[in-house]
């Protein structure tokens, strides 16, 4: 099987501390954030269905032009 993704991520790390110290206080926070997305540009073979979670609760579904990790289920 020949699978090609296309994937961009993000990341933003903010570290901050407080401006004010003494010796009973010190206050220091860090914000961390990133996104990640992937898309199957080119697959050699049709697409198809594998593992997950059981067909109840959903199952990879691999096929162009989605992301590596989409789950599928039945409709209720």
């Amino acid at each position: 099987m020949r699978l090609i993704c296309s994937t961009r991520v993000v990341e933003l790390w903010i570290t901050s501390w407080c401006p004010y110290r003494t010796n009973k206080f010190n206050w220091n926070s860090t914000l961390n954030w990133w996104t990640n997305t992937a898309e199957i540009t080119d697959l050699k073979v049709p697409s198809f269905t594998t593992g997950g979670f059981g067909a109840a609760l959903g199952t990879f579904y691999i096929a162009e032009g989605f992301s590596p990790t989409t789950i599928v289920g039945n409709a209720f």
